[in-house]
């Protein structure tokens, strides 16, 4: 085996080694933005759910204000 296609075969699993890298990181990516969108739908589930009881306990009868 040469010296040139030794090294030629190394950059070329160097290379491969990164593109695997990157799908995996982009893998990462898709499951760390799968879960910040279902938390952030829990948290506006929960704040709805706030704003519903405030307006049911402000709620005793005045007119309204616009």
């Amino acid at each position: 085996i040469s010296l040139g296609y030794s090294i030629k075969m190394i950059t070329t699993i160097f290379l491969s080694f990164e593109k695997i890298m990157y799908y995996l990181l982009k893998v990462k990516w898709f499951i760390q933005d799968m879960f910040s969108l279902m938390y952030n739908m829990n948290q506006l589930r929960l704040y709805k759910k706030h704003l519903k009881m405030r307006i049911e306990k402000n709620d005793f009868g005045r007119n309204e204000e616009w």
